[in-house]
This record gives structure tokens, C-alpha cells and sequence, in this order.
């Protein structure tokens, strides 16, 4: 994070993927510890931003170019973990 300025898309502990909400949140119980753990378990995030990206439905392709009953499960997973690079506008 400190090098690239971002969180990751992935966070790799050893050989294992960690989804980003994870980690943070995670990381967010260990420090409000008062005596960390040695052995940290795993925290489940939950990441406010991906409910701004629509589910998967045939009413979010619903365009012209896209055939009649189009979903793209994959597409809009992809979406919801964009939502990590949106940034909030500055008012100036």
C-alpha cells in the first residue's frame, strides 16, 4: 500500500488470497487490541462502497446490443471490486 499509494485488488498472506475488505478489517481489530494475538484470525469485512454497483440482472444489460436475457455474473463481481478505486470527489 505504502509503495503503490492503494489498496490492493488482492492481499497475499503466504500462498493465501485475502479479499481486501478482509484484511483491513482484520487489521482494524488487531490494532484496537490492547495485547495482539500471535495466531490472527481472519475478520470478515464489510465493504460499504459494493452496494453502489448493481447485481447481476437481466435489467442491468437491458440495451440494445445485448441479446434478450443477457447476464454477466462475472462482469458485475468485477464491478463490485472496482468499487475499491473509486475515489470521492473534491469540493473546492
Amino acid at each position: 500500500m505504502e509503495r503503490r499509494g492503494r489498496v490492493p485488488g488482492t492481499v497475499w498472506i503466504g500462498s493465501v488470497p485475502v479479499a481486501p475488505a478482509d484484511f483491513l478489517a482484520t487489521l482494524a481489530s488487531e490494532i484496537l487490541q490492547e495485547s495482539p494475538e500471535t495466531g490472527i484470525p481472519l475478520k470478515r469485512g464489510n465493504f460499504m462502497a459494493e452496494k453502489y454497483a448493481a447485481e447481476d440482472s437481466e435489467r442491468v444489460f437491458d440495451w440494445v446490443i445485448h441479446p434478450a436475457g443477457f447476464h454477466a455474473p462475472n462482469v458485475m463481481d468485477l464491478a463490485k471490486l472496482q468499487c475499491w478505486t473509486l475515489k470521492p470527489a473534491a469540493l473546492h
